[in-house]
C-alpha cells in the first residue's frame, strides 16, 4: 500500500481531514484531502531506515541483554525536555532500597517528576499495550501517566487551546468536539495490520500533536506511543529507539515541521525528517550496543562469565540505576550488603560503574553515563 493509499484511507474513515481557516485541522465531509508524493528521496530514505532498524533488532536479539530500562529512562527525559524546553537530567532520579524509582529531593522539580511519570508510562505499555489492540482508552491512560494523574488534565481537553501567542497564534490544534472521533481514527489505523509500516509511525506522531487531544502532555505522548509502535509493528523486539533525543537536539526544526504539515501540507518534508531522524539514531543505538558487547566481554575475560563481580557489574546492563540491594536479590548465594558495596566500589574503581547517588548508594554502567552526557540535554 503506498503512503497516499495510507493517508487516504486514515483520512477517509470519518470524512477528509482539510485545514480550515488556514490553521485548524478537523474534519470536514466530502473536502479534498491532503496531499503528499512518493518521491525517489523519501523511498531510498525509508528503504534506508528500515535496513537500519533491521540491523539494530538483529543485533539486540543476538545478545542475552537488552538495556530497555536506560533506553525508556533517556527517552522519557528528552520527551519532557522536548516539551518543556530543557532541564531535566539524569540525575534527577534515585533508586530507594526497596527499588523504587524517585526523584531527588535537590533537583529536578516537577519537571524531573513528568519525566518519572513519562518513564513509568513507556514502561506500562511495552507490558501491556505491545501485543494487543491499542485503545482511544489506552492512550488515555498513558496521558494520565505522564501527567502524573494530575486531575485537572485527566480526560480530553473540552476548550480550545492554542500554540504560541494567543493573540496570534502560530496553531489551534483540532476543535475539541472532534477529538473522540480522531483519536478513535488514529487508534483504528493502528491496529489494522495491513498498515503495519515504519511509515505509520511518523503519520501517528504528527496526529497525536495536530489533534492535542489533552490539554498538556501531548508531545510526550507522540514520544511514548513511537517508541511503543516500533515493538508493537514488530521493527524492534523492544523500545529502545531513541527518536524523542532527536527531536529535542533539533527542537525547532522538528516543530517546524510539525506546523507545516497542518500549514501547507508538507507531508513529504516532515516524513523525510522523520526517516533520517530513525537512520541516525539505529546507527547510534547500534554503536551504543556494541559498546556494551565490548564491555560484555572485558568483564567476561577479567572477571569470569559467571562470578559475583561480572555478574553485579552485568546488572547494570538492564537497569539504569541499581543499588547493593538489587545485586543481592539478584544473586543465587547469600552476600552481604557490605562485601556487594565493597565489589561495587572496585568496579567504580576501574572505571565500570558510577557512584550517582549516596543514600542508598545508587550506581549506573560508566558507558551509560557517557553515552546520556554525549547529548545536549
Amino acid at each position: 500500500m503506498s503512503l497516499q493509499e495510507f493517508v487516504d484511507e486514515f483520512e477517509g474513515s470519518n470524512g477528509e481531514l482539510v485545514l480550515y481557516n488556514d490553521r485548524i485541522p478537523c474534519y470536514k465531509p466530502e473536502a479534498p484531502p491532503i496531499r503528499f508524493e512518493e518521491s525517489k528521496v523519501q523511498i531510498e530514505l525509508l528503504h534506508e531506515a528500515q535496513a537500519a532498524l533491521k540491523e539494530l533488532s538483529e543485533l539486540i536479539k543476538s545478545r542475552g541483554f537488552t538495556p530497555t530500562e536506560w533506553y525508556t529512562t533517556r527517552i522519557a527525559i528528552s520527551a519532557c525536555n522536548l516539551e518543556s524546553g530543557g532541564g531535566v537530567v539524569l540525575e534527577d532520579f534515585k533508586l530507594t532500597e526497596n527499588s523504587n524509582v524517585e526523584v531527588t529531593d535537590s533537583k529536578g522539580g516537577t519537571g524531573a517528576l513528568l519525566g518519572l511519570g513519562s518513564r513509568n508510562a513507556l514502561i506500562w505499555s511495552n507490558k501491556n499495550l505491545a501485543d494487543s489492540e491499542f485503545r482511544g482508552e489506552d492512550l488515555t491512560e498513558l496521558h494520565d501517566m505522564i501527567t502524573l494523574d494530575d486531575i485537572e488534565q485527566k480526560g480530553f481537553r473540552d476548550e480550545v487551546i492554542f500554540y504560541g501567542d494567543n493573540s496570534d497564534p502560530d496553531y489551534i490544534p483540532t476543535n475539541p468536539e472532534l477529538i473522540e472521533d480522531m483519536v478513535s481514527g488514529i487508534t483504528a489505523i493502528l491496529n489494522d495490520n495491513q498498515y503495519v509500516d515504519v511509515i505509520a509511525i511518523p503519520i501517528s506522531n504528527y496526529y497525536i500533536n495536530a489533534v492535542s487531544p489533552y490539554t498538556s502532555g501531548n508531545m510526550r505522548l507522540s514520544c511514548i506511543v513511537d517508541s511503543l509502535l516500533f515493538v508493537k509493528f514488530d521493527i524492534l523486539p523492544a523500545p529502545i529507539l531513541d527518536l524523542a533525543t532527536y527531536f529535542y537536539e533539533n527542537t525547532d526544526e522538528y516543530y517546524n515541521h510539525l506546523l507545516n504539515v497542518s500549514k501547507k501540507g508538507e507531508w513529504d518534508e516532515w516524513l523525510e525528517f522523520y526517516l533520517n531522524a530513525i537512520i541516525e539514531q539505529a546507527e547510534e543505538a547500534k554503536k551504543e550496543m556494541n559498546e556494551l558487547i565490548e564491555l560484555e566481554e572485558e568483564l567476561n575475560e577479567t572477571y569470569g562469565t559467571d562470578t559475583v563481580m561480572s555478574k553485579t557489574a552485568k546488572l547494570g546492563f538492564i537497569k539504569t540505576l541499581y543499588t547493593p540491594y538489587d545485586v543481592q536479590n539478584m544473586l543465587d548465594e547469600e552476600i552481604s550488603i557490605d562485601e556487594i558495596e565493597s565489589n561495587m566500589e572496585e568496579l567504580e574503581e576501574e572505571g565500570i560503574l558510577t557512584q550517582v547517588e549516596d543514600s542508598p548508594k545508587n550506581y549506573i554502567l560508566t558507558t551509560f553515563i557517557e553515552n546520556f552526557n554525549h547529548y545536549d540535554t
